[in-house]
C-alpha cells in the first residue's frame, strides 16, 4: 500500500467528513487507506462518522474515551498505518485534484526528504502562511522588535519550485519511510503546539530535509479544527509545549521579548515617543558618568580646554567667523586650518558666563546624547524603530568612543559620531524621496563633518563616496543630485 491518511479529529464532524470525501474524490489510482483518530468528541463525530464508513474499504475510525491531544492521536494512527507514506491531514483541510499525487512524486524522486508539505490555500484561494524558521530568542527579537515578520511566526516562501525550510506546519504533512524508521513517532509530550516544529527539528538531525512543495494545493479551513477548544485551554496548552520545545529558561525569555512587544504596541504615539526618550537617556547614563563627577578626568591631551578659551577671546574680540589666536605662541590663524565648530559651541557657553571646565562636560554628555539618537534616527529607517533603540545603544557603548572621550579628550572627534549616522540618515532619505527638505539636510550634515573634524573627514569621504554610489545604482537615482548636494 502507497499511502496511510491519518486524520485527528475533535468536535468537527461536518469539516471531518468533507475532508474525507474530498479525499476520495481526488485519490484515483493510488493505494491508500484513511485513519480517522477522533479524540472524544462531544458533537456525535463519532455517530456520523461511523454511519458514512460503514460497507466502505480502508477506512478506519479510531474512538478515544479522552482527548489525547494532536501528538498522541497521531501516533496512534500511524502505528496502525500500513501505507509506505504516512499523511497527516488536519480535519478542516480539502484535498484538491492532483496534490496528493504531487507530493507522492516529489518524494519518491528524492530520496534525502523526511518531510514535505504542501502549499495552504483558503476557502478564497489565498495563500496562507504555513512555514516557519526555528523559533528562539534572536528570531524572536526579530520577528516582534524589529518588525521582521516571518522569522518566529509563520510565513509564505517567494519561490516557486519545491524549497528545503526548516518547519511546516503538521495541518498537512507527509511522512517519508525513512523519517519513519529514523525519527519515528511524534513527541507525545506536546498536546498541541509546537509539535509539528519538533519533529521537522528531528528530521533535520537525522540528516534529512523538510520541503515546501507550492505545486500542490490543499485547501484549510483554518483554526477550524481547534474551534471546540476554550481559548484559555489553548493557552493552557500552548506554554508547556513552549517550555518542552525551547527548555524553560529560553521559553521566558521569548515570552519576555514577546510580552515586551504587546505592551509597547498598545502605547500611543505620543507615549512611545516619551518611553524611548527615557529609555535612551536612562541607558546612556553610565557613558556619561564620570563626566558629570566633580573633578576633570584625566586625558591624554588637554589642549582642547585652550582651544575653546581662546575661540572665546576671538568671538568676543568680534571676529566672526574666528582666525586669529593671539596667544598661541607668538599668534597663529588656528581656526583656518582647524575644524572650529565645536569650538565655537564651546566658545559661546564660555562667553555667556559659564565655566570652561563645566561648558566642556556639557558639550561632552550632549554629544554623547545627540549621537545616540541619531543612530536611532538611522537604525529606524534600516530596522525599524526596536532596531533603532538597539543600534542606538551598541553605536553608544562602541569601545573607540570610551577611548575617545576618557583617553584621547578628542573633543573635535567626539562630534563626528553625531554626524556619521545623519549623512546615511538622509542620504538614504534622499533616495527613497527626492525633496529639498532631505537634500538640504544631507548637505547640511556632510558641512558639519567638514567643519567638525578634518581627519576624519577625510577618512570618511571614500565610504561616502561608494555608499552615494550604491545609492544611486540601487535606488536608480542620479548621481549629479548627491554631487551637488556636496558642493
Amino acid at each position: 500500500m502507497d499511502l496511510t491518511i491519518v486524520i485527528p479529529s475533535y468536535n468537527t464532524k461536518r469539516y471531518t467528513l468533507d475532508c474525507v470525501k474530498s479525499i476520495l474524490e481526488n485519490i484515483k489510482n493510488i493505494s491508500h487507506e484513511i485513519i480517522i483518530v477522533d479524540n472524544n468528541s462531544t458533537d456525535g463525530s463519532g455517530e456520523i462518522l461511523n454511519k458514512f464508513i460503514k460497507g466502505r474499504k480502508n477506512i478506519y475510525l479510531l474512538v478515544n474515551k479522552k482527548n489525547l491531544g494532536f501528538a498522541k492521536a497521531v501516533n496512534q494512527g500511524i502505528k496502525k498505518a500500513r501505507g509506505e507514506y504516512v499523511l497527516l491531514l488536519n480535519s478542516d483541510t480539502k484535498i484538491k485534484k492532483g496534490s496528493i499525487k504531487k507530493l507522492l512524486d516529489f518524494v519518491k524522486k528524492n530520496k534525502n526528504v523526511g518531510v514535505v508539505a504542501p502549499r495552504l490555500i483558503n476557502e478564497k484561494g489565498e495563500v496562507q502562511a504555513s512555514v516557519f524558521h526555528f523559533p528562539g530568542i534572536w528570531p524572536a527579537i526579530k520577528e516582534f522588535w524589529l518588525g521582521k515578520k516571518g522569522n518566529y511566526g509563520q510565513y509564505v516562501p517567494k519561490s516557486s519550485s519545491p524549497i528545503t525550510v526548516d518547519a511546516v506546519v503538521g495541518a498537512a504533512f507527509l511522512i517519508t519511510p525513512q523519517a519513519l524508521k529514523k525519527v519515528g513517532f511524534f513527541d507525545e509530550r506536546y498536546f498541541m503546539y509546537f509539535e509539528d516544529l519538533d519533529y521537522c527539528r528531528r528530521v533535520w538531525k537525522k540528516g534529512l530535509k523538510v520541503y515546501y512543495l507550492p505545486t500542490s494545493e490543499i485547501v484549510h479551513y483554518h483554526g477550524k479544527s481547534g474551534n471546540g477548544i476554550k481559548d484559555d485551554m489553548k493557552w493552557r496548552r500552548l506554554i508547556p509545549s513552549s517550555k518542552t520545545y525551547h527548555g524553560s529558561i529560553k521559553h521566558y525569555l521569548v515570552f519576555l521579548i514577546m510580552w515586551l512587544s504587546q505592551k509597547l504596541n498598545r502605547l500611543s504615539k505620543k507615549q512611545k515617543v516619551y518611553l524611548i526618550v527615557f529609555l535612551l537617556f536612562f541607558l546612556t547614563i553610565p557613558s556619561f558618568t564620570a563626566i558629570i563627577k566633580r573633578h576633570f578626568f584625566p586625558v591624554q591631551d588637554y589642549v582642547f580646554l585652550a582651544r575653546i578659551y581662546e575661540m572665546k577671546r576671538a568671538l568676543f574680540d568680534g571676529q566672526f567667523p574666528a582666525r586669529w589666536i593671539s596667544d598661541f605662541r607668538y599668534g597663529e590663524p588656528l581656526f583656518n586650518f582647524y575644524a572650529p565648530l565645536p569650538y565655537y559651541l564651546g566658545g559661546f557657553l564660555v562667553g555667556i558666563g559659564l565655566n570652561l571646565f563645566f561648558s566642556v562636560k556639557l558639550l561632552l554628555v550632549v554629544s554623547i546624547l545627540l549621537s545616540a539618537w541619531a543612530m536611532y534616527f538611522l537604525g529606524k529607517e534600516l530596522f525599524g524603530k526596536y532596531g533603532g533603540f538597539v543600534s542606538a545603544i551598541l553605536y553608544t557603548y562602541a569601545p573607540y568612543r570610551a577611548l575617545d572621550i576618557y583617553v584621547r579628550g578628542a573633543f573635535s572627534e567626539i562630534w563626528v559620531f553625531v554626524l556619521y549616522p545623519l549623512i546615511f540618515l538622509f542620504s538614504l532619505k534622499f533616495a527613497k524621496e527626492r525633496t529639498f527638505k532631505n537634500l538640504l539636510y544631507f548637505s547640511l550634515s556632510v558641512a558639519g563633518l567638514f567643519l567638525t573634524h578634518n581627519i576624519s573627514t577625510i577618512i570618511f569621504l571614500p565610504f561616502l563616496a561608494i555608499w552615494l554610489l550604491f545609492l544611486s545604482w540601487r535606488e536608480k537615482k542620479n548621481l549629479f543630485y548627491y554631487t551637488m548636494a556636496l558642493i
